[in-house]
Order: structure tokens, then sequence, then C-alpha cells
């Protein structure tokens, strides 16, 4: 598991003690990856040379931070390393680590976004959701795990030429983070005015293969969105495991109105889920 930390000092003890029981609920390994870059070591403004000097003293201070933060998760019986880079906070940065250290999960932490960022579609978030190759968890919150509540958005129909392996993908995904967590997978979709009966019989057999009781089955007509964010705080959910998968500039605009819909109105952490095989295009 990859956490990106922006700083160490937004890394409290509720946080800490949330990621430990993740990485010991999947008996996983976490990396803290920490860009150093730092737009105050530059004197001459924007754009000036920075001395070896000053580049190494900010990278021994990290160092030192991060290093607080990797005993205090080893003491809560966390395998654990940090890592420290030059490079700066950026969506392309993040995806490198990710490939460099073949993450099976990237965490981020999830902050409100401002009209101007949600407008232009410019939030970190958002491009992690578009091109990240691995599961995406937003952490929005820092409550604990307790009795953990993981919700499945699952879309049977294959509206908007979802692959018909993404929805097995979210399943197989919640299915382990609701083990992990010692919780319960729930499922829900959203019903079209059309193809009802057929599409609450493909999620109730899917259901039946992850082992998911019928009183934790929730299939009602609305809008995915609505219904996504009102069965969330319905049942508490600790989690939302939701799919993406890539789509044309133009088709991306539709997609991330939906998308951000969603996690700026849920009060939980989200999961995002690519198909198998899933590549970014162009």
């Amino acid at each position: 598991m990859l956490f990106v930390m922006d700083h160490p000092t937004h890394v409290g003890p509720r946080l800490l003690r949330k990621l430990a029981e993740l990485a010991r609920g999947c008996d996983a390994e976490l990396e803290l990856y920490q860009p150093a870059f730092e737009w105050s070591m530059y004197k001459g403004g924007i754009g000036s040379a920075v001395s070896d000097v000053e580049t190494r003293e900010t990278l021994e201070r990290r160092h030192g931070e991060l290093e607080g933060i990797v005993g205090a998760l080893r003491t809560m019986g966390v395998r654990v390393r940090g890592a420290v880079s030059c490079e700066k906070l950026t969506c392309e940065n993040i995806l490198a680590e990710v490939c460099d250290s073949h993450s099976d999960l990237l965490i981020v932490q999830s902050r409100p976004r401002s009209a101007i960022a949600r407008l232009l579609f410019s939030s970190t978030d958002f491009k992690l959701i578009e091109h990240c190759l691995c599961p995406l968890l937003l952490m929005k919150t820092e409550k604990a795990y307790l009795d953990a509540c993981v919700l499945a958005a699952i879309d049977p129909t294959h509206a908007h030429d979802k692959p018909a392996t993404l929805d097995e993908a979210i399943l197989d995904a919640g299915t382990v983070l609701a083990r992990a967590l010692g919780g319960d997978l729930h499922i829900c979709h959203a019903l079209a005015p059309m193809g009802r009966f057929e599409a609450r019989a493909r999620v109730e057999e899917l259901a039946r293969r992850f082992n998911v009781r019928e009183a934790r089955i929730h299939v009602a007509p609305g809008h995915p969105a609505e219904t996504i964010i009102g069965l969330a705080s319905w049942l508490g959910a600790s989690i939302v495991a939701m799919g993406a998968v890539s789509r044309s500039a133009l088709e991306r605009v539709t997609v991330g109105h939906t998308a951000e819909r969603v996690l700026d109105a849920l009060n939980c952490d989200v999961l995002v889920v690519k198909p198998p095989g899933f590549r970014v295009r162009a």
C-alpha cells in the first residue's frame, strides 16, 4: 500500500491508527511517500537555482520527520517504510511512484475542493481517478473503521459501455476490505426506468457469487449519484467502492461531473476500482 503525504504535520494520531488498522487487516506493507519540494527553498523567486546544501538540508529534515511517523506505525505492528523525494506533489509524480513501488493500493487524503477547482477539473483527485492503474482509496475523514460497512456501487446493466468485469472487480475489492476490517459488504444499484426486473436479477446473481446476504442488497430507482449518497448516509458507510473507466476528453466531463457529486457529498472514504487490464487512453 502506498500512502501519499503532503507534509508530516498533516498526519495526526487518528490518521495513523486508521492507516495501521487498514495495513494490518490486509496484511500489507505500507510505504509512506513524501515529496519534499518546497517553494520556500527558492531565494530568487520561482525558477531560481537551488543549492545542493539547501536541497540536502531539506531532505534531511523531511527524512527526520518521516522517521518519527514510521517508528510510530511500527509500534502499532505495521510493516512500513518511508520514501522522500525532491519532486513536487503532482499527479504525474504520484503515478510514477505507484509504478516504481508496484503498489496494490494507492491511498491519498481527499480534501474539499474550491468551486474553481471543481469547475476546471484540475483537482489531483480526479486526475488520479482517471489515470491510476491500481485501486485508489480516497481518505476523506480520519474516522476509524469501527464495524466497517463497505458499500459497493455496481451497474450490471453496463451503462455507458462499462466493461462487464468491472462489477466483479468492485465486489472483489469490496470483499477484501470488508473482511480485512471485520465489517460487512453491501451492494447497491440505481435502477433505470426500463429493465428493472432484469437488472435486479443480475445484481442478485452477483450477490450470490460474493456471498452477500439479501438484507445487504439495495436496488432502487433513481440517479446513481443520489442513490449512492443517500444509501451511504443511511447505512453509515465507512467506504464506498465505485468503478471508473477511461474516457475520451469529451466523455470525461460527464463522468467527472457524476464522480464530483458523489465525492463532494460523501462523508466517508471512497475506493475507486478499475476493470482488469485497464490502460490509460489518449
